[in-house]
């Protein structure tokens, strides 16, 4: 059985639904156009009813001091630009929140950025510092003469006396 879509208008063949409520749309996108047309036209309806109340409490206060205002005549008359000027004040917040968010993002990614270099900078100090396994021979020299000055000069002196010792051939 074909049935007319609600938004486009075209015929479509709905598909089985177990859920009780009947499809009335050919797609999720006719849906989903559907709804947002519906939520437009919903603010602009609730514009208006804010510009009459607004104008209404205008006559009110008019009327206390003496001037008539034709409200309805006003708001048919301002009702589109105001309807213009709220869609475009609903898309700047829009776009705001959307600035808002990417600025977020990125003030996360510059603090993770930084900590990066912070960690890449005390790697390098770490690399550039001579450690105890980076120390040498001279190293351990020196770090064995803090601990045993004695026996560590006895060695030192050892080893220069056999590299200065003339050297006798076998031959």
């Amino acid at each position: 059985m074909q049935k007319l879509c609600t938004h486009c208008e075209t015929l479509y063949t709905p598909k089985e639904n177990h859920r009780g409520s009947e499809q009335i749309y050919c797609s999720i996108k006719c849906r989903t156009s559907a709804a947002q047309q519906r939520m437009i036209n919903k603010i602009k309806e609730n514009a208006i009813q804010e510009t009459r109340q607004s104008f209404n409490v205008a006559e009110n206060n008019s009327n206390i001091s003496g001037n008539r205002i034709d409200t309805q005549q006003r708001t048919d008359n301002f009702s589109p630009d105001i309807i213009r000027l709220m869609e475009l004040n609903f898309e700047a917040r829009n776009k705001i929140s959307e600035l808002d968010l990417k600025n977020l993002y990125l003030t996360k990614e510059i603090e993770e950025l930084k900590q990066e270099i912070i960690n890449l900078e005390l790697e390098l100090q770490e690399a550039e510092t001579p450690g105890e396994e980076n120390e040498g021979m001279i190293g351990g020299i020196m770090k064995q003469f803090k601990e045993d000055p004695v026996t560590t000069i006895s060695f030192a002196s050892e080893l220069i006396n056999n590299l200065l010792k003339p050297k006798i051939n076998a031959a």
